[in-house]
């Protein structure tokens, strides 16, 4: 079972790959997944996609998605 769900929405694959690996590198003591919303998907561990298909206004849709 997930402890924390940490919300990434991003519209910059390589910003978000960067976030992604700096979290991933934390010694984070729980389980932990990383729900990447965007328009790409990136396939690292913990990494949960949910496709990003706009219009992008900032991160409430993806809060509500």
């Amino acid at each position: 079972m997930i402890d924390v769900s940490i919300l990434l929405p991003s519209l910059r694959e390589e910003a978000a790959a960067r976030s992604i690996d700096w979290i991933n590198y934390q010694s984070i003591p729980y389980k932990y997944e990383i729900v990447l919303v965007a328009p790409f998907k990136i396939a690292k561990p913990n990494v949960v996609w949910l496709e990003d298909k706009g219009p992008h206004r900032g991160s409430l849709r993806p809060i509500n998605d």
